[in-house]
């Protein structure tokens, strides 16, 4: 998991409209969103359980 140092840009009346955070989390925070990418496409495209054929 990572960790995240944010810091929030406001505006005038002090509402959130933005966040801010270093550019090696955010690096790390890619990283781990493709790698989440590719275990939801192993999980659609893994093979369905079931009887195998065998050479004899």
């Amino acid at each position: 998991m990572v960790t995240v140092h944010e810091e929030y840009l406001v505006d005038d009346k002090g509402e959130k409209k933005a966040v801010v955070i270093p550019l090696a989390e955010w690096a790390r925070i890619l990283e781990e969103m493709e790698e989440l990418d590719d275990i939801k496409a192993y999980e659609v495209y893994r093979p369905i359980p079931g009887p195998t054929l065998s050479r004899s």
